[in-house]
This record gives C-alpha cells, sequence and structure tokens, in this order.
C-alpha cells in the first residue's frame, strides 16, 4: 500500500490559514468585549438591523436562486430525426463529433 504525503509547501499553507483563522477569531473577540460597552444602549437596535440584513440576504439568494433555474434552456432533440456516421481507419482515442451542423452535405 502506497502513502502519499502532502508537500511542503500545502502543509505551510494549511498552518498559515490556520494561524490566520486562529488570531483572527482572538482580534474579533478583543474587539467585541471593548465595543459591548459602546454598543450597549443600542442594543435592541443592532438585533433589528441584524434581523433586517439576514432576512434580505435571505430572500435576494431565493430570489436569483428561482430567477437562474427559470432561465434555464433546455433543449430535447426531436425522436424522428435520423443521423448516419461513416467511420474509416483506426479511431482507438479519437472524438467522433456527430450532428447536422458537423457533417460535410454528399453531392448527388
Amino acid at each position: 500500500m502506497q502513502t502519499k504525503y502532502m508537500s511542503h509547501r500545502t502543509l505551510f499553507i494549511s498552518a498559515l490559514v490556520a494561524l490566520i483563522a486562529f488570531i483572527g477569531g482572538v482580534v474579533s473577540n478583543l474587539v467585541a468585549t471593548d465595543l459591548e460597552i459602546l454598543v450597549k444602549p443600542y442594543r435592541t437596535v443592532v438585533w433589528v438591523i441584524f434581523g433586517i440584513s439576514l432576512l434580505t440576504a435571505v430572500i435576494v439568494a431565493i430570489k436569483e436562486t428561482r430567477q437562474n433555474h427559470e432561465q434555464e434552456d433546455v433543449t430535447i432533440a426531436p425522436l424522428n430525426k435520423t443521423a448516419s456516421l461513416s467511420v474509416g481507419g483506426n479511431i482507438k482515442d479519437s472524438k467522433i463529433i456527430v450532428g447536422n451542423e458537423n457533417t460535410v452535405k454528399s453531392k448527388k
């Protein structure tokens, strides 16, 4: 059984991201503690603004998802159409392109 080891660069980047996330968490807690004294009289206003922002974000996400879903264009090929394909030579590992727009019309 062969074990794959992470490269030194990947380990360094992972450690750096974890360190930045940890420092960011500590700093945000310190800032929140300092701001708590200033924001305490406006706590109700802050929660109302937070609620409005949350509702707005959810409503916009739902509308955008519905709009993108309605705009999807799905084309279904008719079943009564036929096509033919001629292959000559070695076709191993080759692309075969089929369709009316990608074929050469023969002269009859």
